[in-house]
């Protein structure tokens, strides 16, 4: 008894402070009630919603409420959706409208209707991610237009927010590499290559804007970097190559080769990859590396690829993602233990960080690894932090540098792989495929190697090998860029 007389005190108590702050309204509205519904103000759509009105909390049924009034305002709340104070007059009208707190749309593929998972939706603020449902949800405080990205797909802008659902248009890459040497050389040079490759049907270009000796090929802002830049040089602005591709239509992909870096490590030693007695440790071919578990060098490369994509470049692709393997590694001295769970954790953050800054820009980030990484369990980085599922976690697109000859005779059960292109692609597209996050464009070899001259058929084979395994597009590699025996062969495909 004295419990439930301490209850009815409490709820008069309740009653007496909320009517209190309405006291002058009371008498006229304390009998009155008010019938109306709750909705989604951009659909329509009932919902399921409670109204907070003085002592009372009112849930709504199918949308409709039976409001009693105590007040002149009261509170409507529905999850999911931004709380509104209305007016006894506005409840009069019969429907309250609530925005909701997010916004949402679903991404499919325009052909499959097939829902795209890990696409990227930003306003340049804000960034979202669609589900494996292919559905985003923006806050409330974003604001069109918006980018909507995703690998193997042609990027849109929308200038308003969609109806529902937004379909993107498959992109099959067909692309060649071309080296830092292209804009040391003359504009011609550059210009003739780009035309010969449009003509036969290339439609990406993959160009060095930090090659494999670490100059820059632009005028970067960051402080570390003017030690890797060089005045009047290269010849053709990075600027003026990206436009002369542009106007050709290309797909436009900027290489930025990462911890491989003799410029950055001479330059600031204690970044560097280092011998006992302090010096900068150098690899086979002579050239120093950055420590990839210092976060310097993180933000290092995430400022320059965000310089990169705010250039206009459609993609940033990232290269030598890894620890050092050629040289002498027993002259390595981390100075700290550096093992798998360490290695491993840094090439996963270092890629966190370059998306982070990548993903508010119309830009994707793509990055390389070994061909044999997707054929190697995930419970072993190779000695070089590189994990399929921890990698493509972090990126738009996954490209295994996939070139016959860099296999050894038995690997995944290819007897011979320089001489058996189509195996050694199709084993090694459908692997990565199978095991990343992202769609796949792997790397082709148009070198020649020992007696395999990597013509025309040799070249088909790869491209029907990574085609058959479900790649979203290909770009073949041949450092020298003399791409004679690719373009031969395309020429004799034309009708």
């Amino acid at each position: 008894m004295a419990m439930r007389r301490v209850v009815v005190w409490l709820v008069v108590f309740l009653f007496m402070q909320t009517s209190a702050l309405y006291a002058d309204d009371a008498p006229r509205l304390f009998a009155q009630q008010v019938v109306f519904s709750v909705r989604d103000a951009e659909t329509g759509v009932p919902l399921h919603a409670a109204v907070w009105h003085g002592p009372a909390l009112v849930m709504s049924d199918a949308g409709e409420v039976r409001l009693p009034l105590f007040s002149q305002r009261a509170l409507v709340l529905a999850a999911g959706y931004v709380p509104r104070a209305v007016s006894v007059d506005e409840l009069s009208s019969g429907d309250v409208r609530l925005r909701p707190a997010a916004r949402s749309m679903q991404i499919v593929d325009r052909i499959s209707g097939q829902p795209l998972s890990r696409a990227v939706v930003t306003d340049g603020r804000f960034v979202a991610y669609s589900d494996r449902n292919g559905n985003v949800r923006l806050p409330k405080e974003a604001h069109p237009p918006f980018i909507v990205k995703h690998g193997g797909h042609k990027r849109i802008v929308l200038d308003d927010w969609p109806d529902g659902t937004v379909a993107l248009e498959p992109f099959f890459a067909r692309g060649i590499y071309v080296s830092y040497n292209f804009l040391g050389g003359s504009r011609e040079r550059l210009i003739d290559l780009l035309d010969r490759a449009k003509a036969l049907g290339i439609n990406t270009i993959v160009l060095d804007a930090k090659g494999d000796r670490a100059w820059l090929a632009w005028k970067s802002q960051h402080p570390d970097a003017a030690a890797s830049m060089v005045e009047g040089y290269p010849t053709v602005p990075l600027e003026e190559a990206l436009q002369l591709m542009k106007a050709r239509g290309f797909y436009t992909v900027a290489r930025v080769v990462v911890f491989k870096d003799d410029l950055r490590a001479h330059a600031f030693p204690q970044l560097a990859v280092r011998r006992a007695d302090g010096s900068v440790w150098i690899d086979r071919e002579g050239l120093g590396w950055v420590d990839p578990a210092r976060p310097e060098n993180w933000t290092y490369t995430a400022t320059l690829a965000r310089e990169l994509a705010d250039m206009g470049f459609d993609e940033i692709n990232l290269d030598y993602i890894r620890f050092p393997t050629d040289g002498n590694l027993g002259e390595i001295a981390w100075g700290r233990e550096i093992d798998q769970q360490h290695r491993v954790h840094a090439i996963r953050t270092f890629l966190a960080i370059v998306k982070r800054a990548v993903d508010p820009t119309p830009a994707l980030l793509s990055g390389d690894v070994f061909g044999l990484v997707p054929a190697v369990p995930p419970t072993h980085d190779m000695n070089i932090g590189q994990i399929v599922e921890e990698m493509t976690r972090w990126l738009d697109i996954f490209c295994p540098m996939t070139y016959p000859s860099t296999y050894a005779p038995g690997n995944m059960g290819v007897e011979n792989p320089t001489g058996q292109p189509y195996d050694v692609l199709y084993r090694a597209t459908s692997q990565a495929v199978a095991r990343s996050f992202v769609p796949v464009r792997p790397w082709l070899q148009a070198y020649p190697w020992g007696q395999y001259a990597y013509d025309g058929p040799m070249l088909q084979a790869q491209i029907d090998g990574a085609v058959d395994a479900g790649a979203i597009g290909w770009v073949f590699w041949r450092a020298s860029g003399q791409y004679d025996n690719l373009f031969g062969w395309l020429e004799r495909q034309q009708p």
